[in-house]
């Protein structure tokens, strides 16, 4: 039930790209894929939920780190970016808003990714939401 809740805010039906700078392109295209994740978001969430045992808190930075992106850049999440997009917002809000997060490499390893990928996706993420990670509707 709660990766459905989790869904369908998170995802749009499509792809939508507007007047992005080109430090932004070059920002977002970190997250973009060329083949379709072999995973449905639906079990990549499940995965996070169950693995990292993720907090409502994190949970509701998710949905409002997507928010920002749409409001401020202009991108809406597909399926070809929205594992990334997820597993760096929650990276992010884990660090911005627990007082306890697990080791880098464990969310690198529970996300599918090296932890370079991972530092990239997290630098990303924060340029492109403007530093701005803090929310206090999330707390």
């Amino acid at each position: 039930k709660l990766s459905a809740l989790l869904l369908e805010p998170i995802v749009g039906t499509t792809q939508q790209v507007v007047e992005l700078s080109e430090e932004q392109q070059i920002l977002w295209s970190k997250f973009q894929r060329t083949t379709p994740p072999v995973i449905s978001l639906a079990d990549y969430l499940a995965r996070l939920l169950h693995l990292l045992k993720l907090d409502d808190v994190v949970k509701t930075a998710i949905v409002r780190y997507k928010r920002q992106l749409y409001q401020h850049v202009g991108v809406q999440l597909s399926e070809q970016c929205a594992h990334r997009f997820v597993l760096a917002a929650v990276v992010v809000a884990s660090k911005c808003l627990l007082d306890h997060q697990y080791a880098f490499t464990y969310y690198a390893r529970v996300g599918g990714v090296g932890t370079g990928e991972l530092t990239d996706l997290e630098v990303n993420l924060l340029r492109l939401l403007d530093w701005r990670v803090f929310c206090l509707d999330c707390v």
